[in-house]
């Protein structure tokens, strides 16, 4: 199965976001470590057919947690952060993870807000500025004029 990642414009908030897309069947899903914007299109089997199904949601936030372990994981969250969902991510920062690596940061009317933590700087570049500083670690310097 041949698939093509590129990294794109999040249709949600205009930061970058991946696309993983599987040409040859169709499949594409996509994702958004800003704002939580994601996408499935994926095959299932449904009454014994084979059909493209699509699922997207909007995305209001991500949760990356750096866990004292090591291990890492980034929450997309789909739904808007309520006082009560907002104190049992606030105990898990305080409790479980590397505070300085971890960030909660929810993302509401085109605007986002650090809840927890520090996301790094580069976590705020526009599409643009990400793609110009991502080329020009790829050209050699020669190239530059």
């Amino acid at each position: 199965m041949a698939s093509m990642l590129s990294v794109i414009k999040c249709p949600n908030c205009g930061h970058s976001a991946v696309e993983d897309d599987y040409y040859d069947i169709g499949e594409r899903y996509a994702y958004c470590d800003h704002c939580g914007y994601n996408y499935t299109k994926t095959t299932k089997e449904i009454n014994g057919k084979f059909q493209l199904v699509e699922k997207e949601y909007k995305g209001y936030g991500v949760f990356k947690m750096v866990y004292k372990s090591g291990n890492k994981t980034l929450n997309m969250l789909n739904d808007p952060i309520t006082d009560e969902s907002f104190e049992k991510y606030k105990m898990t920062f305080m409790n479980d993870l590397n505070q300085e690596q971890s960030y909660l940061v929810s993302f509401e009317n085109g605007l986002f807000t650090t809840l927890l933590g520090n996301p790094p700087k580069e976590f705020f570049l526009s599409f643009e500025e990400f793609r110009e500083k991502e080329l020009a670690k790829s050209v050699p310097i020669g190239w530059l004029g």
